[in-house]
């Protein structure tokens, strides 16, 4: 996708984050620059079997920092129909992949749910105080 946009004159790569070092995981997945407009794009890339598009199957989350969100930008989504039965089949044995159709996505507006999480390393987790220990028997 980068390599596409940027045969097009526009100038896309992976986001850096505010220390300034390139990030491949966590939304946005590509950053354009658009030198005709001066402005900038976030785009995020993703596949989708036609038979769960309308489900309530979670396809799309951030998760704070959104540490390579540095610009004021217009956030899109492309998302790519993935092929389905027997074409599909076919291409898996080849290792081949074709987009039936896509879509381009305006972000603007998305009502997101917001999910609290409890969260801890391992490191801080098994430092806890062990109140009984004992190897399982074989």
């Amino acid at each position: 996708m980068k390599d596409a946009l940027n045969r097009k004159g526009f100038q896309a790569d992976t986001p850096k984050t505010k220390d300034g070092k390139k990030k491949n995981a966590g939304y946005p997945d590509i950053e354009v620059f658009v030198p005709e407009e001066g402005m900038y794009l976030y785009l995020e890339c993703k596949t989708y079997n036609p038979d769960n598009k309308s489900s309530s199957l979670r396809s799309f989350y951030l998760s704070p920092p959104l540490d390579k969100v540095t610009k004021d930008a217009v956030h899109l989504l492309v998302a790519y129909q993935m092929n389905v039965g027997d074409e599909h089949e076919r291409r898996k044995r080849e290792n081949r992949y074709y987009a039936q159709k896509w879509m381009l996505l305006d972000l603007y507006g998305l009502s997101v749910d917001v999910k609290h999480e409890i969260q801890t390393s391992n490191k801080e987790l098994y430092s806890l105080p062990i109140l009984r220990e004992q190897e399982v028997p074989r």
